[in-house]
């Protein structure tokens, strides 16, 4: 598929060089309308294989991280949530606040 609407984005970019050269302003016109269209679908097709291969990665990952022990989870959360020895969000009361 890929291969074949790149062709076609080929074959409307020779359409509009020709009729540029002939003068041929309905032919310029329709060429330009093929090119976008074609240009849109193969930027899409592109686009969806790419997104489609960080899903994949993605995925991958999080079954990894599922089959890993839970023991350094906790201490992540903890991290993740501000708690590194003093109150929340890391701060630490000292007697001259207080």
């Amino acid at each position: 598929m890929r291969g074949r609407l790149w062709r076609a984005v080929e074959a409307a970019e020779a359409v509009l060089m020709d009729s540029a050269e002939r003068g041929n302003i309905d032919g310029v016109l329709r060429a330009v309308h093929a090119l976008t269209q074609a240009s849109g679908a193969y930027a899409r097709l592109i686009e969806t294989g790419e997104l489609e291969a960080r899903l994949a990665a993605l995925e991958a990952s999080l079954e990894a991280a599922a089959e890993t022990p839970a023991t350094g989870a906790a201490s992540r959360t903890a991290e993740a949530s501000g708690a590194r020895g003093g109150t929340a969000r890391g701060f630490t009361s000292s007697p001259a606040s207080a």
